[in-house]
């Protein structure tokens, strides 16, 4: 026979619950009262709460935390005779105490954009707890960008946390995450048990600061998207914003207090974070703090509807008695559909915090601002067939999506689609304009057809392995980390691309045929490290940054006929390096063609002055012809012993060791160089002699000592 404690549980919290209950409290529930009474006491009504516990395979922590209140089992502290910091540095950690907003701004620089804790944003923060800081030693050797994957309590999370304490009678803590809120719970890491990070912690906290920490808190017991409110109880919640929490039940935990006053199911009807008045036929924010477009144009609601499916309910929106907006919810009232036909602009934040919308269609939008579902990760079906035009952070933490068709996109901004690893398919044919890290890390998609595409951003595709099909006939400038990391191109043909960033194509090994020929300036590690290239033709190039094509180990023939100025490592270490063709170039960096075996004969007519160590390590270069050359650095030519043809008519300087253990070259080349060169220390001894003595004179008319 069902004791009232079962039944009573088994109508709050379900017949899962009442059943675990039973198996786990068998003797708890041989007291009547008991076991409700410390249940209800512990936990707001929720009849999810046993499949939480169950999915976080929780069962036993949670029957230790209810005996623990049964007095049937009794925990103990750790006691510590350390100090907070004394503990917090064993575990690598540096304490810091926030007294003013000053001290909390300090911190902010260890958050990456889009992660600060909203603690930055809010000057009461410190009114209402006592925050700190612990930042580990080594926190300047972690680095955000090698966490691709962020885990609540991995290396980077718990690298800096916040820990605030309630001004109250008990100091309650909360533990935040340095993902802040791209990670779940940010606000419980080590479900806010101080003991986990270091043992001892929570009765050093009392006897440094004199904190009266509850006990239910030292325990330990959290689950995922649960908070403990002020009244003791934990609630669970869709989301936390400004530390505002917004819970299934129509309750609010706003900084710990219980706001009940929508409770009135049958007038309102919470909608992720934002209420549905149904008397007042109106959608409302409770924190006027927060921005989000999607209230923006549901505006004069003429009629609701609410329809209870069988996994979701569907709220159906008349607008000024014609236009529909259809919303779909699940069972903790979380937006996972979204239908409205008559929005043709978004402003910034369109359902900026929303994680579960599963599907959505806007047919006539053509416009949206930044961070248009931000931190959606749930998003499968999309449809926006006139979008023309989106600002930055597009769907931004999505990790679902697998096809996207934006057939009418022609720009977008930085951060687009910028974490989706199982994209596949993508139809963009009018995409002009793309900022910085679109499609970043789309690791399944294996090809690309951009073919209006004129300009692209840093990052462009970059982190994708895969992509085997590049067409983008019109790209006329990209910015760094053009597809870095792609290693299955195998051909390249940007036929109108001008100019490139940094690192373009980094780290592909199969390229071994490329069409640039309208390239004009490229960056820094030009296809550096590839294997497989043979042969490149750059008509049109004039400049180039450093470790230009350094490291092709196949590459024979090099022609850039136009190019008058490269950076340092400019086809370093290029050993099968035959033919360079350069008749233009006039200015050239450090270790010019340095390490390269194979070339015979140099001929650069304009060149007019080079850097250290130019062409060092050429052992097979037996004709060079320079004729417009008249300075040269240390190493120039060093370790070459096979010259025999040298033509430097124009050589008025030269610098440290120069032609380094050459043993053919004629008397007469070997005694122009050694006059040359004394010529040049004799000059250089005279200008520091210059410096010394009009330094003097300026000392001794400012009456300084000599």
């Amino acid at each position: 026979m069902e004791s009232n404690d079962y039944k009573l549980i088994k109508k709050d919290y379900g017949e899962n619950m009442a059943k675990l209950c039973r198996t786990l409290f068998s003797d708890i529930l041989e007291r009547p009262g008991l076991l409700y009474s410390i249940l209800s006491s512990k936990f707001a009504k929720s009849r999810s709460l046993y499949a939480d516990i169950v999915e976080a395979h929780k069962e036993f922590v949670f029957k230790e935390y209810i005996y623990h209140f049964a007095d049937i089992e009794t925990e103990r502290e750790n006691i510590t005779n350390k100090t907070v910091k004394e503990l917090l540095d064993e575990q690598g950690y540096i304490l810091y105490e926030c007294i003013n907003n000053e001290d909390i701004a300090k911190f902010k620089k260890y958050y990456a954009r889009n992660e600060e804790l909203c603690t930055f944003d809010d000057p009461h923060r410190i009114d209402n707890y006592y925050i700190f800081f612990i930042v580990k030693k080594d926190v300047d050797q972690i680095k955000r960008e090698d966490f691709t994957d962020p885990k609540r309590e991995d290396r980077y999370s718990t690298s800096v946390l916040d820990l605030q304490f309630d001004k109250g009678e008990r100091q309650r803590v909360s533990i935040k995450s340095r993902y802040n809120h791209r990670v779940s719970n940010p606000d419980a890491i080590f479900s806010n048990n101080l003991e986990a990070i270091a043992p001892g912690l929570t009765a050093a906290f009392h006897q440094d600061y004199g904190f009266n920490m509850d006990s239910s808190n030292q325990l330990g017991f959290m689950l995922y998207s649960y908070i403990m409110a002020h009244d003791n109880k934990l609630y669970k919640y869709n989301y936390e914003i400004r530390n505002v929490h917004y819970c299934p039940n129509n309750i609010i935990i706003d900084n710990g207090e219980v706001i009940d006053k929508y409770s009135d199911k049958s007038r309102y009807t919470f909608i992720d974070y934002f209420i549905l008045d149904e008397q007042e036929k109106k959608i409302i924010l409770y924190d006027d703090r927060v921005e989000d477009s999607f209230v923006d144009d549901l505006n004069n609601i003429t009629d609701i509807k609410i329809k209870n499916k069988d996994d979701y309910k569907e709220v159906v929106l008349t607008l000024d008695r014609v236009r529909t907006a259809i919303i779909k919810l699940d069972k903790n009232n979380r937006i996972i559909g979204y239908e409205n036909s008559s929005i043709t602009s978004l402003d910034d934040k369109f359902l900026n915090y929303n994680k579960s919308l599963k599907e959505i269609n806007l047919e006539n939008l053509e416009e949206c601002g930044r961070n248009f579902l931000f931190s959606n990760k749930d998003l499968e079906k999309m449809n926006l067939p006139k979008l023309k035009k989106c600002g930055e952070y597009l769907l931004y933490s999505n990790t679902a999506l697998k096809e996207l068709d934006l057939p009418n996109l022609e720009e977008c901004g930085n951060w687009c689609i910028g974490q989706n690893h199982l994209i596949s398919e993508v139809n963009l044919p009018r995409l002009r304009e793309c900022g910085n890290s679109f499609l970043l890390r789309a690791e399944k998609l294996k090809k690309l057809d951009v073919p209006s595409l004129e300009k692209c951003e840093s990052s462009f595709v970059a982190m994708n392995e895969k992509i085997s099909d590049l067409n983008a006939p019109n790209l006329v400038e990209c910015g760094d980390s053009f597809l870095r990391n792609n290693n299955a191109l195998t051909r390249v043909n940007l036929p109108k691309l001008k100019k490139t960033g940094q690192t373009f194509i980094l780290g592909n090994t199969k390229i071994s045929e490329v069409n640039l020929e309208s390239l004009e300036e490229c960056g820094t590690l030009f296809l550096s490290n590839n294997l497989s290239l043979e042969s490149l033709n750059l008509p049109k190039l004039k400049k180039c940054g450093n470790n230009f094509l350094s490291g092709n180990a196949n590459l024979s023939h090099i022609s850039a006929p136009n190019l008058e100025t490269c950076q340092r490592n400019f086809l370093l270490n290029n050993k099968e390096l035959r033919e360079v063709e350069l008749p233009s170039l006039k200015e050239c960096g450090d270790y010019f063609l340095g390490w390269n075996k194979n070339i015979r004969e140099v001929n650069f007519p304009n060149l007019e002055s080079c850097e250290s160590n130019f062409m060092s390590s050429n052992l097979g270069v037996r004709s060079l012809n320079l004729p417009k050359l008249s300075h040269i650095e240390e190493e120039f030519f060093s370790s070459n012993k096979v010259m025999r043809e040298l033509n430097l008519p124009n050589l008025s300087f030269c610098k440290g060791k120069v032609f380094n253990s050459h043993s053919i070259l004629k008397t007469d080349d070997i005694s122009k160089i050694k006059k040359v060169w004394k010529d040049s220390l004799v000059k250089h001894i005279k200008e520091v002699i210059r410096y010394q003595m009009s330094e003097n004179t300026y000392t001794n008319q400012n009456g300084r000592s000599k």
